[in-house]
């Protein structure tokens, strides 16, 4: 039984980690980026970003749906469109 449910949560886990990641705008900044989300409410979209010397800082793209172009990272910063 414990098995079962140890399963069980191992499925719904994974299920809402895919479902979440869904929900991520497209972008080039996502091969550079971790822990990324999206708030509805403030119109951001939150991650932890690598910069050029390999350190990974949090940064925020505000007025998300704004945003008509690529969003990319830029040496730890998120912007819409180019660098």
């Amino acid at each position: 039984m414990k098995k079962r449910l140890c399963i069980i949560a191992a499925i719904l886990l994974s299920t809402w980690t895919v479902a979440q990641a869904d929900n991520l705008p497209a972008g080039s900044y996502a091969k550079s980026c971790e822990n990324c989300s999206v708030s509805g409410k403030e119109d951001t979209l939150s991650c932890s970003c690598k910069k050029a010397d390999g350190a990974t800082i949090p940064t925020v793209l505000r007025a998300l749906s704004k945003c008509k172009k690529e969003i990319n990272n830029c040496n730890g910063a998120l912007t819409c469109g180019s660098c």
